[in-house]
């Protein structure tokens, strides 16, 4: 950014160019990262409920940082990968339209079995049982729709 800054000033138009071509390519993938950020993070936030589950007085605060560190990592690799080997912009919507779908089904069906396979063992209310299924398949459902 700084030195799209720079060389913006300068009144050549060489130069001119070479910033608009830098912030351009700074936006672009700022936009692949985020495609593939958030579906990661929010997948990410359903295995964390799937550990939950198996344990829930285990300390969560513990895995959060290996979630956002893995998260981010993965999304860069894949910003990295769409901007640089990918030249079809057209084509990338779709691809990442097309994992972001397969990629929820992958992950929110095995937590919605999982979850009602958890919320069967004895010593929940209905009422406890229902609210949190509904709302698991309400969040999932919203997910996979996005």
């Amino acid at each position: 950014m700084l030195t799209a800054a720079a060389l913006y000033w300068d009144i050549s138009l060489d130069a001119q160019l070479k910033a608009m071509n830098i912030l351009t390519n700074f936006y672009e993938f700022s936009g692949y990262f985020i495609l593939g950020f958030i579906p990661l993070i929010e997948s990410a936030f359903a295995l964390d409920l799937v550990l939950l589950l198996r344990n829930p007085f285990a300390d969560s605060s513990a895995r959060t940082p290996k979630w956002l560190v893995s998260t981010t990592l993965t999304a860069f690799a894949l910003a990295v990968v769409t901007k640089y080997f990918i030249d079809d912009h057209v084509a990338i919507k779709h691809y990442f339209s097309q994992i972001t779908r397969y990629f929820f089904v992958c992950v929110y069906v095995p937590v919605i079995i999982y979850v009602l396979y958890r919320l069967r063992q004895p010593g929940l209310s209905e009422k406890f049982r229902k609210d949190f299924l509904t709302r698991q398949i309400f969040y999932c459902g919203v997910m996979c729709l996005m």
